[in-house]
């Protein structure tokens, strides 16, 4: 259920006319960043490691970022500033368990 939004963003093309909406692949994404934040966790080896999940986030780094892009900031600043706070942790997170191995 978590990796459906995500498996949408990496699947599809960014854009307004795309109609993804940013708010359950922000969700998906703060899960996955709690639930796989450490190595030490009995589940990190055999689902994070061997599913290759670390790969299939480097994939969702630039969509995600084009799709942070399409938030008006003017217009749904909360929501921008939320979309810009994942894409940063993502892209901390991705090097943190890179560092891990």
């Amino acid at each position: 259920i978590v990796a459906r939004p995500l498996e949408a963003l990496a699947q599809s093309d960014v854009g307004p006319a795309a109609g993804i909406e940013p708010e359950p692949i922000l969700e998906a994404l703060d899960l996955l960043f709690d639930i796989y934040g450490d190595k030490d966790y009995d589940y990190d080896e055999p689902v994070f490691v061997r599913a290759g999940l670390l790969s299939q986030l480097r994939q969702l780094y630039q969509p995600m970022r084009r799709l942070c892009k399409t938030v008006d900031r003017r217009k749904k600043r909360m929501l921008r500033d939320r979309c810009d706070l994942v894409t940063l942790n993502l892209r901390a997170f991705i090097d943190y368990k890179a560092s891990e191995r």
